[in-house]
């Protein structure tokens, strides 16, 4: 943390002859919500508020100087449990915004990472993906929007595709191994991630709602 305030402060690109700005920096803080926000961020909460101005630490002699230039991002899952302990001060410190499955997204991410032999299923499959995040946020009372399936789930389906390839050999069909990839990612990925949302609904309900999302997302009749 202190290495990139102090790079944020020091590093400039000059315009001109008369003129200099600061490059923006960016600190990117991964599941921002699994730690003791308080403890970890102690008087940087107040340095991310007054901004250009030299705060006080706990350790004598130092100081936190946080500068325009530096932006601090910060992401999370709104449905674990610990997002409800978050300190209200680092709440009022940071927009908010949401980001939720984007069918877009999802297809670029398989575009580049998808084997060539599988790229003819791309569209089938995120087509599999929306319907399944569509039954979720509207279908299922009990969860919602908050609750859809994010890409990075779908897009472990090239890994899977061909680690089992190389399992079981490469000379079956594209087809077979492209629907085996997707059985496998639902198996042992999707299907135990929506039965834990699901962990205090009525056990038919559950088995229903599970029979469903399978059928939608294996496209099985």
């Amino acid at each position: 943390m202190f290495n990139i305030i102090e790079k944020a402060n020091q590093e400039t690109e000059t315009t001109d002859k008369d003129n200099k700005i600061k490059l923006p920096h960016v600190l990117i803080l991964d599941e921002i919500n699994r730690v003791d926000l308080s403890r970890v961020f102690g008087e940087l909460f107040s340095a991310m508020e007054y901004r250009n101005k030299p705060i006080e630490t706990a350790i004598k002699g130092i100081t936190l100087i946080i500068p325009d230039n530096l932006y601090i991002i910060g992401t999370m899952n709104e449905i674990d449990f610990s997002v409800e302990r978050m300190d209200f001060a680092l709440r009022r410190r940071f927009l908010w915004k949401f980001k939720g499955y984007d069918k877009d997204v999802l297809s670029n991410m398989l575009s580049q990472n998808l084997h060539d032999t599988l790229s003819e299923y791309i569209e089938e499959f995120v087509d599999a993906c929306t319907l399944l995040n569509e039954y979720i946020s509207t279908e299922i009372d009990e969860l919602g929007v908050d609750y859809q399936i994010g890409h990075t789930f779908f897009a472990e389906l090239p890994k899977i595709y061909e680690q089992n390839a190389n399992l079981t050999g490469k000379s079956r069909s594209k087809l077979k191994l492209y629907k085996e990839a997707r059985d496998i990612l639902w198996r042992f990925s999707i299907e135990p991630m929506l039965e834990a949302f699901l962990g205090n609904t009525d056990k038919e309900m559950v088995q229903n709602y599970m029979c469903n999302a399978e059928k939608i997302f294996t496209h099985a009749k």
